[in-house]
């Protein structure tokens, strides 16, 4: 009986799935989508960059065999300007349907553009201010807001009272720091913001013994998070570290050389498809990064999108989207509705931390 009625439920939302489609004008003859795609390639997250990438390339493979949808992808270096003058050229000469970005930093710097323009835009970053007061622009990402509750309420649990704050001088990270301590008025003792790509942290961990820190919060980018706790162990360190989604990455953990082994964190990087890893490492002989299975959910909602004359209404309206990262929609506010997790480093990988 169980069986049956989750098989009618099936049915029922399917039946309103193939409604709401054709009452939007899908089966029209329409021309192939282009959706321009701007990630850093090179750089210091060329290794996320190329995971969104190859992300989209999977989803497209298995979603998209007639090629409805043509990705036309362009290399930014999560470097703003760059991200500026590749919309230009997805808009005025590409003719784009839509935009897929990565990086809060780099959506910024043309959110506003793909507003004017009503190219719709779907960015993989975190900080609330891309979607702010826009209706072509939606966030593919777990919002500051939802992360930052799920961390103070861990912090909280766990009694800290001397915490030093390390971040990234870059819009999410900046924003991340500026809420946990506007939460915990009075925990925060030490707290700085140091430019992606810093590679020496031994004046600031100094800083940090010296305070006596008894927590630190490693709000620092891929390419930094597992660099800075590999120093901290190495300079006698011996507090705990916990993190926001910037250790979300196996790589991190091999560049700390064990150090963030132990270390928690929240993220929104929940996949809940079973044989997403399996599948990506067959295809790219490489594990998925963070926002990989952001990448691939992006490129999917676009490919469904791709059959109804008005893309950004159709994403605005869609009331259940099934991807890798599991069933949501798109909250009114403009992000997708992605759950928060905490999770704990491991020798082996990442587990949930309850």
């Amino acid at each position: 009986m169980r069986k049956f009625a989750e098989c009618l439920r099936g049915l029922i939302f399917s039946l309103t799935a193939v409604v709401f489609l054709f009452s939007a004008g899908w089966g029209q003859d329409l021309p192939k989508r282009k959706i321009g795609v701007s990630v850093g390639l090179t750089g210091n997250l060329a290794t996320l960059g190329a995971g969104i990438r190859n992300g989209i390339l999977l989803a497209q493979q298995e979603n998209d065999p007639q090629r409805s949808v043509e990705f036309i992808f362009e290399d930014d270096g999560f470097d703003p300007k760059r991200t500026v003058a590749n919309t230009a050229k997805f808009i005025n000469q590409d003719k784009v349907d839509g935009l897929i970005v990565f990086g809060s930093g780099t959506a910024l710097a043309v959110n506003n553009i793909a507003e004017q323009k009503k190219v719709p835009l779907i960015a993989l970053g975190n900080s609330k201010k891309i979607i702010a007061g826009k209706k072509y622009v939606m966030m593919h990402f777990l919002n500051t807001d939802q992360e930052n509750e799920v961390l103070v309420r861990e912090v909280r649990r766990r009694s800290f009272q001397r915490i030093a704050v390390v971040c990234a001088s870059q819009d999410a990270m900046i924003d991340l720091g500026q809420a946990f301590a506007q939460a915990l008025p009075g925990r925060v003792v030490y707290s700085t913001e140091l430019v992606p790509g810093e590679t020496d942290f031994r004046a600031v961990i100094a800083r940090i013994k010296a305070v006596r820190a008894d927590a630190v919060y490693n709000v620092l980018l891929p390419g930094g998070a597992g660099l800075f706790a590999k120093q901290l162990r190495e300079m006698g360190y011996e507090g705990e570290l916990f993190s926001a989604h910037g250790v979300d990455d196996w790589n991190e953990v091999v560049v700390s050389r064990g150090a963030l082994v132990g270390t928690w964190f929240v993220t929104g990087n929940v996949v809940e498809d079973p044989g997403f890893a399996k599948r990506y490492q067959e295809v790219f002989h490489d594990v998925p990064r963070v926002a990989t299975a952001n990448g691939y959910d992006a490129a999917k909602l676009f490919i469904t999108a791709a059959h109804v004359p008005d893309i950004n209404q159709f994403l605005h309206e869609l009331k259940s989207f099934r991807g890798v990262m599991g069933s949501y929609k798109l909250n009114p506010a403009g992000y997708f509705e992605l759950p928060a997790a905490l999770r704990k480093v491991v020798e082996n990988g990442f587990v949930p931390l309850h």
